[in-house]
């Protein structure tokens, strides 16, 4: 797995539609919101990708053409959106754990 760490608005969305391009891989968004921000900034910068999918979309039951392979953009949204939605305790994300060098050993 490949990480893109990048403060906000330099860039990360874009490269993660270059991705998108390059390996013909939709982008599987948090929301239907960060999903029109995606297919926009992909079409001003004039860059064909794949028809992105919401979590939503991805795990309905009448979705049987899952892809197997995705891209997350805005991962931390993303988990706490998903979280959010299925425990309404949840009050957002205090801090979260990886092991950075374990995911990029394995996925480059």
């Amino acid at each position: 797995m490949k990480i893109i760490d990048m403060e906000r608005g330099m860039g990360k969305s874009t490269k993660i539609i270059n991705m998108s391009k390059a390996k013909n891989v939709p982008i599987l968004c948090p929301n239907k919101k960060t999903k029109e921000h995606i297919k926009e900034l992909a079409k001003r910068h004039a860059v064909a990708i794949p028809e992105p999918i919401t979590w939503e979309e991805y795990i309905s039951s009448s979705n049987i053409n899952k892809p197997s392979t995705i891209l997350i953009d805005e991962v931390f949204k993303f988990v706490d959106s998903i979280l959010g939605k299925y425990n309404d305790k949840f009050q957002g994300i205090t801090a979260v754990t990886y092991s950075k060098s374990e995911y990029i050993g394995k996925n480059g």
